[in-house]
């Protein structure tokens, strides 16, 4: 009995620890995610940058930010442009998608529609991997469907466009649209929502499979809701919604983007009458901020299943919509909801993006096969940046070599800063050899955070013994020189200074340097030889294990201001300094 006891106990104690891990794996996975963001609309820079101060504040980053792209402005360089200061503002784009006005309601989109709209949206460069698409809005009001609903064609529309989406690129992550909780069944102006989705899930059951997440249009009950209502028509109708597909059969667990929700507010306070009472309408901007602030510790940020929330409207100077606005009409100065939001503690977003850096494969040729020992190198690489993210230090990117070398090579890469898509830098690569001789093998890798995320190139090579050097050098007018004043100077392909010795001795015309460190065997150098008060003479050689000779042109006294070239100012220092003559036959 007390075994089975013992072994009830075990099996209890496993399912906690499996539990309490579980729990922890999702929670931790959750905080990756900032799920902060804001309704912008078509932002200009100044909008941008205080959204960004808005979302990414108290340790948050890469919050969302909800655009309309119209499709009479589908102008890929306006939209890439926007898409380039989101990426350097750390926030991701949800993109509803949306026709033009034709008089008082939207043009109804036709399943043909699709094609034109997938290139342009294919034609951009995403922020992040995941490309969110939100297809049109409000499809169960009249007015944003061509001024009469239809259940059956959007339905149509929305599978013909998620369906085309997926074919042109996986990476589209598809969203219908939001819906109108607050609508009747009125046809043909308004539907009701459940209705409407019902609709559309018995003419389309397999659109819910070829959509990613849910849109929700989560607005408390009549505007003036309190955060603490639950169900339809309050800040919880995502809740709902979601209870009903799961009633309808929809299996596919939707993540929950809320892209339009919050309290409309007024400067002062207006009033109305009804039932012989005296209501107030909407609440203060400081009643709004602090009802802003609740829904999102006590309701959004607490729910596991909710990826983003962007509350309605950024900046929206005029009728209908100011009353919603974060921003004043006047463009100067925010609202108390802006600095209640912003004070908030958040997460540091860790969105999933594409990593691509090209090594130019020319350059990788230039990398020698034979090293020297006690030695240093810098190499230079010319890298391509093809993929999404910015790479700089400052986020945790670097390059590192994966094996362990380090008892004979040590490597390490300059920092990035600011290296942007489709932008082309070169890294300084720096390698220094020990006094072990071996053959190595290295990769080298991009990282983030210190976890790997692109393999850049391998490198085989060998370190061996520095090599010799053999020098003879005449020095005008002797026909056999004998000095220790010479300085010589060896300059890689890059003209990068990699070894220099001073006070070389020469013995009728001939030195010698034992061993040359820094240099690569195999590869051309450029050899300077110096002396004072001489015009300086060079050679080009490629350097081997052994048998390195160079013999230089005669050197000649006329570089009198030493400035390594001979020109009039020679003979200005000569006739002021006869005495300098004397180098013509002192050595």
């Amino acid at each position: 009995m007390l075994k089975k006891t013992a072994l009830y106990f075990i099996l209890i104690l496993f399912l906690l620890i499996v539990s309490v891990s579980y729990a922890r794996t999702a929670f931790a996975e959750n905080e990756k995610n900032n799920i902060v963001g804001i309704s912008v609309l078509q932002p200009t820079d100044e909008d941008l940058q205080e959204t960004a101060e808005l979302v990414n504040a108290s340790g948050g980053e890469w919050g969302y930010v909800t655009v309309v792209i119209q499709e009479n402005d589908r102008d890929t360089g306006k939209w890439q442009e926007l898409f380039d200061k989101l990426r350097r503002l750390h926030l991701i784009p949800l993109v509803r998608l949306a026709t033009r006005p034709e008089g008082a309601h939207w043009r109804r989109p036709e399943g043909d529609d699709a094609g034109i709209w997938v290139d342009f949206l294919d034609s951009l460069h995403w922020v992040v991997k995941e490309r969110y698409v939100i297809l049109f809005n409000e499809p169960n009001q009249g007015k944003e469907w061509g001024g009469r609903i239809d259940a059956e064609q959007y339905a149509e529309v929305a599978f013909n466009f998620a369906s085309k989406l997926k074919e042109k690129n996986n990476d589209f992550f598809v969203m219908l649209a939001g819906m109108d909780a607050a609508s009747p069944s009125n046809p043909p102006s308004f539907e009701d929502e459940e209705i409407f989705i019902r609709k559309v899930f018995h003419l389309s059951p397999f659109i819910f499979n070829s959509i990613d997440g849910w849109a929700s249009h989560s607005y408390p009950r009549g505007f003036v809701g309190s955060p603490s209502d639950t169900g339809r028509h309050s800040i919880r109708t995502y809740q709902w919604e979601l209870a009903l597909l799961q009633k309808l059969g929809v299996e596919k667990k939707l993540p929950v983007f809320i892209t339009e929700t919050g309290w409309p507010h007024i400067l002062n306070e207006k009033l109305k009458i009804k039932n012989n009472k005296v209501q107030a309408v909407y609440y203060s901007p400081e009643k709004v901020g602090e009802y802003i602030r609740i829904a999102y510790e006590n309701v959004w940020l607490r729910d596991d299943r909710v990826r983003a929330v962007t509350p309605f409207v950024f900046n929206y100077p005029a009728s209908p919509f100011d009353a919603f606005s974060w921003k004043y009409s006047s463009g100067k100065g925010l609202y108390p909801s802006y600095f209640a939001v912003q004070s908030m503690k958040k997460i540091k977003g860790n969105p999933e993006q594409i990593h691509l850096l090209s090594v130019e494969k020319n350059n990788l040729g230039t990398l020698p096969l034979e090293l020297t020992t006690h030695s240093t190198y810098t190499f230079k690489i010319s890298l391509s940046n093809k993929g999404q993210s910015i790479i700089d230090a400052k986020d945790g990117y670097a390059f590192f070599v994966t094996e362990d070398v380090a008892s004979a090579v040590s490597t390490f890469f300059s920092d990035f800063s600011d290296f942007e898509p489709f932008d082309n830098q070169t890294a300084n690569f720096f390698v220094k050899t020990s006094d072990t001789q071996g053959t190595y093998h290295i990769k080298v890798v991009l990282s983030k955070d210190k976890k790997i995320i692109q393999d850049l190139f391998t490198w085989d090579f060998a370190v061996k013994g520095p090599p010799p050097l053999q020098f003879g050098v005449q020095l005008f007018p002797h026909f056999t020189s004998n000095a220790d004043t010479l300085e010589m100077q060896i300059f890689d392909q890059h003209e990068q200074l990699v070894f220099q010795k001073k006070q070389l001795k020469i013995k009728e015309g001939y030195g010698i340097i034992n061993e040359v460190h820094n240099v690569a065997l195999g590869e051309r150098y450029r050899i300077v030889i110096l002396n004072p008060y001489y015009i300086p003479r060079q050679k080009h050689i490629v350097f081997r294990s052994r048998g390195n000779v160079v013999v230089f042109d005669k050197m000649l006294p006329l570089d009198f201001n030493q400035d390594g070239k001979f020109s009039f100012v020679d003979w200005l220092v000569l006739v002021r300094n006869p005495s300098l003559l004397q180098l013509w036959w002192v050595q």
